[in-house]
């Protein structure tokens, strides 16, 4: 599992911050590389996001002309690295039993453990019993539309695959789906002026304080809404919930100036079940209700991304086993709080799964991750492709 670490520490040297793009085609690059190492067909499936930058993704493939194919997918973008960090974010320090590095969580050690696992067993002279495809793609951390998703409107022949198991999230888990999402802007409009005249023009952006106020209403009505599906560990239910949060507030330019426009930004959590435009409809009817209260009248601008779940009989019982084996205790069936890009694998019919090896400080000035769940990561690879 040396092998593991030393990928680890190259991946990890690579700034991919999601937001800048930096790194990436020296990321797929190395990428690449290691997978032909390792006698893997290697195919760079690049493309040009709206920004004109690039976005490469890179497809592993080992195929031993089996009948099934199975699929991981993973991602080398990360989220910024913030400030605080006691090591250097790009460079794999060991402290204890953990080895900390901005992407050692979220997503790099699971791009070690897929390579860990080949390499194992090409060691071994191990043959999987299914053709095995590895997908790495890039901007999952910004929704994953100019990754994974530009990978499927235009190269899904690519990716057929029986079943997929996006390597991420964590071990203490198995997730059969996960939450869709409704984020984007309320906007209210109305008159703007000096602030000594407000009797003139009212207060748009005490309306609208007060009008998000009445918000926690929606908040409680999101919250109590419950999931066929079960939930990760938390205080609130055992089945997955709704929520809703105001995430953004813009208004006003200068003291005395009274603004002409406030904008709430908002980021709605469907249940895996639910259907993405039903709900939109539900709640933009909620917020043009209360608005009236306030003599506001709202514009929206919302994206909506579909959560999804799988209740597939053939391969879940076998994976599901195979994670338990991995991690050697009784997991349960759940659905992701967030997202991860198997949504997207779920829209071509594909049997999606999540299962990885998590670590601690997600996102954070800590992030971690330890060898002991790396090297459980690999066995579980190991175990669903014999």
């Amino acid at each position: 599992m040396d092998y593991a670490i030393k990928v680890l520490s190259k991946l990890v040297s690579f700034n991919t911050d999601s937001s800048q793009k930096s790194n990436y085609l020296e990321c797929a690059a190395y990428i690449a590389s290691e997978g032909k190492k390792l006698g893997l067909k290697v195919t760079k499936i690049n493309f040009k996001g709206k920004d004109g930058k690039p976005r490469p993704n890179v497809l592993l493939e080992w195929n031993v002309n089996a009948q099934e194919t199975a699929m991981l997918l993973t991602h080398f973008d990360v989220v910024p690295a913030g400030k605080g960090w006691s090591t250097n974010p790009f460079v794999l320090t060991k402290k204890g039993n953990y080895y900390y590095g901005r992407g050692t969580n979220d997503d790099k050690g699971a791009i070690a453990s897929c390579f860990a696992a080949i390499h194992e067993m090409k060691k071994s002279n191990a043959i999987p019993s299914k053709n095995v495809k590895i997908l790495v793609v890039c901007d999952e951390e910004v929704g994953g539309e100019e990754g994974v998703g530009l990978v499927i409107k235009n190269k899904s022949s690519l990716i057929e695959a029986d079943f997929c198991v996006a390597i991420d999230g964590t071990l203490e888990d198995f997730s059969i789906g996960c939450s869709g999402i409704i984020r984007g802007d309320i906007i209210f409009s109305g008159k703007g002026g000096h602030a000594a005249y407000d009797f003139k023009t009212g207060n748009l952006l005490e309306k609208t304080i007060l009008f998000a106020n009445g918000l926690s209403d929606y908040k409680n009505i999101r919250k109590k809404k419950k999931s066929i599906i079960g939930a990760p560990e938390n205080p609130v239910s055992d089945k997955m919930f709704g929520r809703f949060n105001i995430t953004k507030f813009n208004a006003g330019t200068q003291y005395n100036v009274l603004p002409a426009e406030a904008t709430i930004g908002f980021d709605l959590r469907l249940l895996p079940e639910e259907n993405g435009k039903k709900v939109a409809l539900d709640f933009t009817s909620f917020v043009k209700k209360k608005s009236t209260q306030f003599g506001l009248i709202p514009k929206f601008n919302y994206t909506i991304t579909e959560g999804y779940y799988t209740l597939e009989k053939k391969f879940t019982p076998i994976i599901k086993k195979a994670a338990e084996k991995a991690v050697g205790k009784k997991l349960k069936s759940v659905s992701e709080f967030g997202g991860t890009d198997s949504r997207f694998i779920s829209l071509l019919g594909t049997p999606a799964y999540t299962f990885g090896p998590g670590g601690s400080g997600l996102h954070s000035n800590k992030e971690r991750i330890s060898f002991a769940d790396i090297k459980k990561t690999a066995k579980f690879i190991k175990f669903i492709l014999s």
